[in-house]
């Protein structure tokens, strides 16, 4: 270690030395935690390990209501806890139980209601809310629900007019939830009883103005509609955003960006196929419609796509569509499998200008991963 001396410009050198004897080795006792049972660290979402019924305690639930709700002015270090207790606890209770250790005026019963999401909890949940009872941050536990079931979405069917504006992209996300194991939940009438009511809420023939709050509204509703799959009865009213032609460019994106899980009918992909070949269309609003006619992607479509390339005028459209064409037809992501095979029977010209730092493109990432091995960007330049 070397410094300047005080004064002078010379340097001095210190060196340390340090030496360390062992003074001896003992055995640490270490206290065996009494394990009963061998399980993976991995999350299980069944029910196996909640709280039976035979198990579960009214008595319990309620006293552990009382320790959540009674300190009003302040959050005990163990709420965290409690709390979860509570939503084991109401699990294992039937409707009647449930009724008995009802607690309207305590948030944190409300909410673990939601949580708990078994049809009784989300019953009585429908009481508080039709009754005006509940707080408003149960809505977000919604989305939560791993796999509801028809119980479920009868419940939720019961106040879904009730529902606030913040709210429904829960519900819808849940219902979506439904939907994805049950293919044909168009058919269900609570289903369709939450699409109609959500529905209801847009402007009458999406008449929106320019002022932030209508826009949000809109575009909310419009992407809590987009949430659901497998039902075409927002069909009509998300085409009735698209053909106006005074709305504000945010709603009519979220508009056509509403049918990403439509099923592909003649009337979808003809309305968002001329919004496509409009040139004096907005750039992102042509760039959106196709995106969403490659989601149903067949022969005629895409020598459409094909055919309007070779005549677009519009630099930013063409890299776009074109970057997009030519790498999904390299991709390896097995959801493009489809549209691969349409793709080989066609020549995509390559006429426009793909610089990146001027010019809209399309990426595709991948990796291995478990969960997801394929990411999608989207680099948007609007002239």
């Amino acid at each position: 270690l070397g410094w300047p001396a005080l004064g002078q410009r010379e340097l001095g050198t210190l060196h340390a030395e340090l030496t360390m004897n062992a003074a001896g080795v003992a055995r640490a006792h270490v206290q065996q935690l009494p394990f009963k049972r061998h399980t993976t660290i991995v999350f299980d979402h069944s029910s196996q390990d909640h709280i039976s019924g035979k198990n579960a305690s009214p008595q319990h639930a309620r006293q552990i209501i009382g320790e959540l709700c009674g300190a009003q002015d302040r959050v005990a270090p163990d709420a965290a806890s409690h709390f979860a207790d509570l939503v084991n606890h109401l699990r294992g209770l039937s409707a009647t139980e449930i009724v008995s250790v009802s607690s309207p005026g305590c948030g944190a019963f409300a909410d673990a209601l939601a949580a708990c999401a078994s049809q009784s909890c989300l019953a009585h949940l429908g009481n508080l809310i039709n009754a005006g009872a509940a707080p408003e941050s149960v809505y977000s536990s919604l989305s939560l629900v791993p796999a509801p079931e028809d119980g479920i979405v009868d419940s939720v069917a019961s106040f879904i007019d009730r529902v606030p504006l913040h709210g429904l992209l829960p519900v819808s996300s849940m219902v979506q939830s439904y939907c994805n194991g049950h293919p044909e939940c168009g058919r269900n009438p609570s289903v369709q009883r939450i699409i109609q009511s959500i529905v209801a809420k847009l402007p009458a023939g999406c008449r929106v103005g320019e002022r932030f709050d209508e826009i949000e509204k809109t575009v909310i509703i419009l992407k809590s509609v987009g949430n659901i799959a497998n039902e075409q009865h927002s069909l009509p009213s998300i085409l009735a955003c698209i053909d106006n032609q005074h709305i504000p460019r945010d709603v009519k994106l979220a508009a056509i960006n509403a049918l990403r899980r439509k099923p592909c009918s003649q009337q979808r992909n003809d309305k968002i196929s001329k919004l496509y070949r409009d040139h004096k269309e907005d750039v992102e609003v042509r760039i959106e419609s196709f995106r969403q006619l490659m989601q149903c992607p067949s022969d005629d479509i895409v020598q459409n796509i094909v055919d309007a390339l070779r005549n677009e005028t519009i630099n930013q459209v063409g890299s776009y569509v074109w970057s997009f064409l030519n790498t999904k037809r390299r991709s390896t992501n097995p959801g493009s499998y489809d549209l691969q095979n349409v793709l080989k029977r066609f020549h995509i010209p390559q006429r426009f200008d793909v610089d990146p730092r001027r010019f809209s493109r399309y990426y595709e990432f991948g990796y291995f991963d478990k969960e997801r091995s394929f990411f999608e960007n989207d680099q948007l330049f609007n002239e």
